[in-house]
């Protein structure tokens, strides 16, 4: 679900962003910048989520060592972005102590959530189920956003250096915001739809 909510957010807030003049001469490198940046968070979210499994097959929850070692993968994923990268912004550089604690604090969300849901999957339950026995409705709404703002978050530390034409670098500072507010807004709309669609149906 993770790579569907991330994938789904992307196409969102770049149809989001296609309504803003000023972007109709960025949007094109800013759309590409997205979709490698979202396949390097897809790469750690596969990393992260082994990680789960493996707490959960030596049933002990994951620990710091554990969250550590995720940070460590996370930073080799993100020179792998970086090259990917290099041709839109030879002076894209990560900046790791505005970075770390964010991402960390996303890292031990998620993964805390994977191993409670896998510790509480049986055999047959449908994941929809599974959910709705750790979470109530609005429990899950509000980690979803709280996810999403995280990597909202993530993202505009990362856009900050991003190399725009000359022409539009005076309005950078305006261009950050619109990107920040766009994805905000799609943040919220987008944890209500997937909340409602795994609790469509859905009875306690």
């Amino acid at each position: 679900m993770y790579a569907y909510m991330m994938r789904e957010f992307s196409q969102r807030t770049i149809a989001g962003l296609k309504e803003c003049k000023l972007f109709k001469l960025l949007l094109p490198p800013f759309k590409s910048f997205l979709e490698i940046n979202l396949d390097k968070e897809i790469d750690k979210h596969q990393e992260l989520i082994a990680c789960a499994v493996t707490a959960v097959q030596r049933g002990q929850p994951p620990d710091h060592a554990s969250v550590e070692q995720l940070l460590r993968r996370a930073r080799e994923i993100d020179q792998a972005f970086l090259r990917k990268a290099h041709s839109l912004s030879s002076a894209l550089d990560i900046h790791y102590q505005e970075i770390d604690q964010v991402r960390l604090r996303r890292i031990e969300l998620v993964i805390t959530a994977a191993y409670q849901l896998l510790v509480n999957w049986q055999v047959k339950m449908s994941f929809r189920r599974v959910v709705h026995g750790q979470y109530d409705r609005e429990q899950f709404r509000a980690f979803l956003l709280n996810i999403l703002n995280l990597y909202i978050q993530e993202t505009r530390v990362l856009s900050k250096s991003v190399k725009i034409p000359r022409h539009l670098a005076r309005f950078s500072d305006s261009l950050i915001d619109t990107v920040h507010t766009v994805m905000q807004r799609t943040a919220d709309q987008l944890a209500q739809d997937l909340t409602d669609k795994v609790y469509k149906g859905i009875t306690p």
